[in-house]
């Protein structure tokens, strides 16, 4: 997960909903462990939960498409396991607007890893809201529904009584993660009838310029900003499969969908190979 919605996301799913639990792994209680890997320098893992059986769960949040996403995986894997020893089970969590357009495995000559790939808009929103867990609650604005502002509302009837701060850190959450589903703007009409007082502007997304009007320049603005940072992700995932992974440049293009050409001019690039 490396995008605007990062710090939100992992602190929302960071207390780990018991019906999303049992949603991913079947269990509704786990032990978070350290998700700090070693020798891996641009990323940590979203969570690593050792489950009651004695096994582990690996959970990654996307909310875009990562065409690397089967690679990176692949990294986690041999980190984690290389850590804690024992076995694995790996899910990538798909939260993003688009359509999923990820692969949930990656088969190579010698090598064979699949992982779990879950949509969370194909899981209906009441599963969430039958909670007795805020923060499973909260999740269910990302889900299906037939009707958005039903939805907000049902979310937002969640949050009364909460003590006024409590609510006011949820519907900040509730004001970054809607923008996912294009329900900002319900959102912040139906917070302006509840008794408690909140600045949407006070969102570290809204500061970024999405909430007033949405206009097509700034629009594009934030396409060319998500292409630049996609690009520099790009590089960052082909020299540190190489690096850490040791795997040959055509491995790297085959798993990420480029030309080993372009592969290949990264790694001199840097000098990695000559």
């Amino acid at each position: 997960m490396n995008n605007r919605y990062d710090i939100t996301l992992k602190d929302l799913f960071s207390n780990i909903p018991p019906k999303l639990l049992k949603l991913l792994c079947g269990f509704e209680e786990a032990k978070v462990l350290d998700s700090q890997l070693p020798e891996i320098s641009y990323r940590q893992a979203d969570m690593i939960l050792e489950l009651p059986d004695d096994t582990l769960l690996h959970i990654e949040i996307q909310s875009y498409n990562d065409k690397s996403m089967a690679l990176r995986m692949l990294g986690y894997y041999y980190h984690i396991y290389s850590k804690y020893k024992k076995d694995i089970t790996q899910v990538v969590l798909y939260v993003g607007k688009e359509d999923m357009k990820m692969e949930n495995s990656l088969e190579l000559k010698n090598l064979n890893l699949k992982y779990n790939l879950i949509n969370i808009a194909d899981i209906d929103s009441s599963y969430f809201l039958d909670s007795s867990s805020i923060d499973d609650n909260v999740i269910a604005i990302l889900c299906k529904t037939d009707n958005g502002r039903e939805l907000v509302n049902a979310v937002l009837n969640k949050l009364k009584n909460l003590e006024e701060k409590n609510a006011k850190n949820y519907i900040k959450k509730l004001f970054e993660i809607s923008m996912l589903r294009d329900f900002d703007i319900i959102l912040k009409k139906e917070v302006l009838t509840m008794p408690i007082r909140i600045d949407p502007k006070d969102s570290v997304l809204y500061k970024d310029g999405v909430e007033e009007g949405r206009e097509e320049g700034r629009e594009e603005g934030r396409k060319e900003g998500r292409k630049e940072g996609s690009k520099k992700k790009e590089i960052e995932d082909i020299l540190e499969l190489h690096k850490n992974l040791k795997l040959p440049a055509k491995t790297i293009a085959q798993g990420l969908n480029l030309d080993i050409e372009y592969v290949e001019k990264i790694l001199i690039d840097n000098g990695l190979i000559k």
